[in-house]
């Protein structure tokens, strides 16, 4: 910040903003910030979506691979949209707004991004971005596609087309993998697959730290054969798929894994009891039920670049060209264990965990891509299939001016807030007669508020007011 701005905003600002603001905004952001906490839908549970779970609505924070925008925040043409759910595909991603509509965006190379009218003037309740195509569940209570399953885009092998046991049918679960689909019908919990029927692997080169795997299924490896028998093929609530294997879980608790097995991501193909689970490209994520009554974090697969083991490895360099150590981020240590973490999401060579706080950590394979450099702060939903991040980032009082430098004075609005606010939101732009009437007054400041979206989100949902 130059030094004209900490001068004038010294004796200009601070005893307006101390007085004024204070005054005209403290009362303002305390009562009704709630207004803007309490904007929520429904959520879709991770890589596997499903509408069960109410959630509260937040603006979209992004990072990671960016093409044709898909790795930033939608140009949402719904002014001041807050979300209740994301899903980030290979190149494009998708989004449900508070009012339960649906946003997609990035590349459209197959129609992945235009939404069909199967869906015009309808809300959705869950969704799944896969490699170049969507699906959703059709929110609308009372009609008879409720709860249906909506795919458009890429349809090379077939994942576009709705299985006929599933057309007319409610779903309660479903994910957009790579090159197939896969949904858990409503009314009996079967598990339907389609798409891509075999795949051999990516033939990739023998990578660091992955132990000879006799596979448990020879090859070619079906995505789409669920090697279950018809009775056996009920009561699943749940499904996860990102590459070419997928994992479903009965109501009852049980695990079950299926698909390609080139680097033992079948090698459990049933745990008897599991709290979370997540299917990244190669490699399995789980949270058990450990001894003592806890709970523990389980892995197994593909670890080329570490992705799963909650230890370090050394920079894998005979995988693909790896220019330095930050090619790899290692995981947090110590690493964290249940109940401090929360969630934990596979994507394609990195895997991203959730803490209780709402925090996230992200390992694994990292260069170019910086897909395991999260932001920080506290956030609701989160996806990171491939090499995007997106997630849905907590409104709360920190992210106001409010105390914005969390000294022990609270509430103030000081010269030392300004410039924390500004140095989280600002992203190098100053407030200095911010709406260009030639006068430094909190009138600027709130022009600074409006030009950020997540800091705009409490001007224009009523938390501060001009």
């Amino acid at each position: 910040m130059r030094r004209s701005l900490t001068h004038s905003l010294t004796h200009s600002l601070t005893h307006s903003l101390t007085h004024s603001l204070t005054h005209s905004l403290t009362h303002s952001l305390t009562h009704s910030l709630s207004r803007v906490l309490a904007v929520g839908f429904m959520l879709a549970g991770a890589s596997g979506a499903r509408g069960q779970q109410a959630q509260t609505a937040g603006p979209i924070e992004a990072w990671g691979y960016d093409v044709s925008g898909s790795g930033l925040p939608p140009n949402d043409p719904v002014p001041n949209s807050l979300y209740t759910q994301v899903s980030s595909g290979w190149e494009h991603s998708l989004a449900i707004r508070s009012d339960a509509t649906l946003i997609a965006w990035g590349s459209n190379q197959f129609g992945q991004t235009t939404i069909p009218a199967a869906l015009q003037g309808k809300k959705v309740r869950a969704i799944s971005a896969g490699y170049y195509h969507s699906l959703v569940i059709i929110h609308h209570l009372g009609h008879s596609d409720d709860g249906t399953v909506v795919a458009w885009g890429r349809n090379q092998f077939g994942e576009c087309i709705i299985p006929s046991g599933l057309v007319g049918q409610a779903v309660v679960s479903i994910a957009a993998a790579e090159l197939w689909s896969v949904a858990v019908r409503a009314s009996d919990g079967k598990i339907f697959a389609w798409g891509q029927s075999a795949t051999c692997g990516d033939n990739e080169p023998p990578c660091p730290n992955v132990a000879p795997c006799v596979a448990t299924n020879p090859p070619p490896w079906g995505p789409t054969n669920l090697r279950l028998s018809d009775s056996e093929n009920l009561g699943f609530v749940r499904v996860s798929a990102t590459g070419h294997f997928g994992m479903a879980q009965r109501a009852t608790g049980g695990l079950h894994v299926w698909g390609a097995d080139d680097q033992c991501q079948v090698t459990h193909a049933y745990l008897d009891d599991v709290l979370w689970f997540s299917a990244g490209h190669r490699h399995a994520l789980v949270i058990r039920p450990g001894s003592g009554g806890g709970a523990e974090y389980f892995h197994w697969g593909h670890n080329g670049w570490g992705q799963r083991t909650p230890t370090p490895i050394a920079c894998p360099t005979n995988c693909e060209p790896c220019f330095g150590t930050s090619c790899y981020k290692p995981p947090p240590s110590p690493f964290p264990q249940p109940p401090s973490l929360s969630l934990i999401k596979g994507g394609y060579y990195h895997s991203i965990g959730q803490l209780a706080d709402g925090s996230l950590f992200a390992w694994g394979k990292n260069y170019a891509t910086s897909v395991c450099d999260v932001p920080a702060g506290t956030f609701y939903d989160y996806s990171s299939n491939y090499d995007t991040g997106l997630a849905i980032e907590r409104l709360n009082e920190t992210d106001s001016f409010a105390n914005a430098d969390r000294d022990a004075v609270s509430p103030r609005f000081s010269l030392a807030d300004i410039m924390a606010f500004q140095q989280r939101y600002g992203r190098g732009e100053e407030a200095t007669d911010c709406n260009g009437d030639e006068v430094l007054d909190y009138r600027d400041i709130l022009c600074f508020l409006r030009r950020h979206s997540r800091a705009r989100l409490l001007v224009e949902h009523g938390t501060v007011t001009p």
